[in-house]
């Protein structure tokens, strides 16, 4: 398992950020959880379906477009954030740190 630094971890958690807003201007909230060995965000957005469970969807690194480390993206609905566990081993929403909220990193 590689060890990334805290910067390139965050440099990509907001790069992947600012990619998925473009992809969907609905997303209201982004949330960064830090993590040593890859990305974890959680976008918060009505243009999901809602459906009880939070899933994680998980890439592999892409090094030639800025994106060393493996990631891990959920999505849920705004209504569904408070109610839905996260997933194991993210930490608590509290410890989480937003960044992008209303479209805006």
């Amino acid at each position: 398992m590689m060890i990334y630094s805290p910067e390139e971890i965050e440099a990509q958690a907001k790069l992947m950020a600012e990619e998925a807003h473009l992809n969907d201007p609905d997303i209201r909230t982004i949330y960064f959880f830090k993590a040593d060995e890859e990305v974890r965000l959680l976008e918060v957005t009505p243009s999901v379906p809602k459906s009880g469970e939070m899933d994680v969807f998980y890439f592999r690194p892409a090094p030639k477009y800025g994106m060393p480390a493996p990631s891990g993206v959920a999505m849920v609905r705004p209504e569904e954030l408070h109610s839905l566990s996260l997933p194991k081993g993210w930490g608590t929403l509290e410890q989480a740190k937003t960044i992008l909220s209303n479209g805006r990193a």
